[in-house]
């Protein structure tokens, strides 16, 4: 068991946090589940040292907005009202397309100023999750066309694959690259995940192991994306259990503010979404989980796959929450590719970023 103390501590260490790359890496990231914005309903989100507001006018559209009307500072997810498809502040009732950040209304001023404008941020709907693009661009046509988009789960929009669940984890006091790093990082899978628990708990299952085949690659026609490949066994006292391996491929579109885990079992398939979003700093993120299966999978293997990983996460908090980022780590051989994934993960950061050669 961990001292409190020095944990707390090592957590808050300014050494630790700024061994981290400057700045948040761009991409898309989940502001909150779908279901939580109904029509004609705003909500206020911090994140990626932003304060937004996100509505859905009455088109059913969602969008984003900077949360402080341009005009004297007002927060408009405090008090402020959807107006058809705009968002209208709370103080001097200004209304804004929150599709382009065009002011539509100035109750006392007619034409509009032109330059009547706020900040909007590129946003959509993806498998239950509202999510917005992040960028550093101070252009917004710029940041209103993403480099790319996140791709669908043919699966999910046909309803061959159902909603089976989803879990809020809160903040984890991590940065949103360890993420990443993880999956390029084979060696610690024996040490930290070797060990059978029951789903949902950190209870052990006395005897049981799992053996991991792990393997990465990149996208030669996707930059943004990169994917992990595990195939796991059970092994009873060192003997493998029959029929009891399955295979996960785990791809990045970005960052790592979305990721999709595709798990395959002899009785169908489980799609798992597990989604990073970056608080007001750069090590602390909100984690969440959401997951969708084949109709005709039992329910209590969906559990029983979707548990196994949540608790073996789990695991790894320990070691994010009180690790610092070293630019030079002392590799050996046997380890993964740890510089190609940072090489990749390069891209994601605006140019006064530190740059691959600095790691």
């Amino acid at each position: 068991m961990a001292d409190k103390d020095a944990v707390s501590l090592s957590r808050k260490n300014r050494h630790r946090l700024a061994s981290y790359p400057a700045g948040f890496p761009e991409g898309w990231y989940s502001l909150c589940f779908s279901d939580e914005l109904p029509v004609g309903k705003i909500k206020y989100v911090e994140c990626l040292g932003l304060e937004l507001a996100v509505y859905r006018g009455e088109d059913g559209v969602t969008k984003t907005v900077d949360a402080h009307c341009p005009h004297l500072g007002a927060n408009l997810a405090v008090g402020g009202k959807v107006v058809g498809n705009c968002i209208q502040c709370p103080f001097h009732l200004w209304q804004f397309d929150g599709q382009d950040g065009s002011c539509q209304h100035i109750p006392y001023c007619d034409p509009v100023p032109a330059v009547a404008k706020t900040r909007s941020w590129a946003t959509t709907e993806y498998h239950g999750l509202i999510c917005f693009f992040y960028s550093t661009s101070p252009d917004n046509a710029t940041r209103l066309a993403p480099p790319y988009q996140l791709a669908p789960v043919e699966a999910i929009v046909s309803g061959a694959q159902v909603v089976r669940g989803r879990r809020d984890m809160g903040q984890i006091e991590m940065h949103i690259q360890e993420f990443a790093e993880n999956s390029v990082d084979f060696q610690h899978f024996e040490p930290l995940h070797g060990g059978m628990v029951f789903p949902f708990t950190d209870t052990p299952v006395p005897g049981v192991r799992i053996r991991h085949v792990a393997s990465w690659e990149d996208d030669e026609q996707q930059a943004h994306v990169v994917r992990f490949f595990d195939h796991a066994s059970l092994l009873l006292f060192g003997r493998e259990i029959p029929h009891s391996s399955a295979d996960a491929t785990i791809t990045f579109q970005g960052p790592g503010g979305v990721v999709t885990f595709t798990f395959n079992t002899e009785l169908g398939q489980i799609v798992l979404f597990q989604t990073h979003t970056p608080g007001m700093d750069r090590v602390g993120l909100k984690v969440t989980f959401s997951w969708f299966a084949d109709k005709h999978i039992p329910r209590p293997l969906v559990s029983y796959v979707v548990g196994n990983w949540i608790s073996q996460w789990k695991r790894d908090v320990m070691i994010w929450e009180n690790k610092v980022y070293l630019r030079k780590p002392l590799l050996v051989k046997g380890d993964g590719p740890v510089n190609k994934l940072r090489r990749w993960f390069a891209q994601f950061y605006s140019e006064d970023a530190p740059t691959t050669t600095d790691w």
